[in-house]
């Protein structure tokens, strides 16, 4: 069982690139480019996602701390109504 399923992992490099289109190999954080190299030798350049796409549009489940709302519920004995406008 089983088809085309791959485990293998690419090389990747950090790359700038100048103006005549050379890539220059750069330590990590400073690329604008990524070359990602697999096993059999094909080559991907891709460009590097920019910090502000995460910044400016975050996921919304992570904008605020979660925070717990407790309140004290009191049961209603079997004669009383429940009044909305009524605080305890």
């Amino acid at each position: 069982m089983g088809c085309c399923q791959s485990s293998e992992k690419p090389t990747v490099y950090e790359v700038t690139i100048d103006d005549q289109g050379i890539a220059r190999h750069v330590p990590e954080g400073q690329g604008t480019h990524f070359i990602r190299v697999s096993d059999n030798n094909e080559t991907i350049l891709e460009e590097k996602p920019s910090i502000t796409e995460n910044l400016t549009s975050p996921n919304p489940t992570f904008q605020t701390p979660m925070s717990l709302h407790s309140k004290r519920i009191h049961p209603l004995t079997t004669g009383e109504k429940k009044d909305p406008e009524t605080k305890s």
